[in-house]
């Protein structure tokens, strides 16, 4: 890891469940965000959170980042 990487972990609960978050966010020399990974467990936590994003953004944002495009 670098001085441009930084970790951010969390504990939290949705709809009263509680998951974990790991992310690593990666600055350039302007301090501006230019690469953002998350990592959230366990799955069913994770889950709720997809369902609740796509609830609110299903409009806004493609199909194709919510499922793979079947063949």
């Amino acid at each position: 890891m670098s001085r441009r990487h930084h970790l951010l972990a969390l504990v939290g609960t949705m709809d009263g469940h509680k998951f974990e978050s790991l992310e690593v966010i990666v600055d350039n020399e302007q301090g501006l965000i230019v690469e953002r990974t998350i990592a959230l467990r366990p799955y069913p936590a994770l889950k709720l959170f997809r369902d609740a994003m796509y609830a609110s953004l299903k409009d806004k944002l493609p199909p194709d980042v919510w499922d793979y495009p079947t063949p």
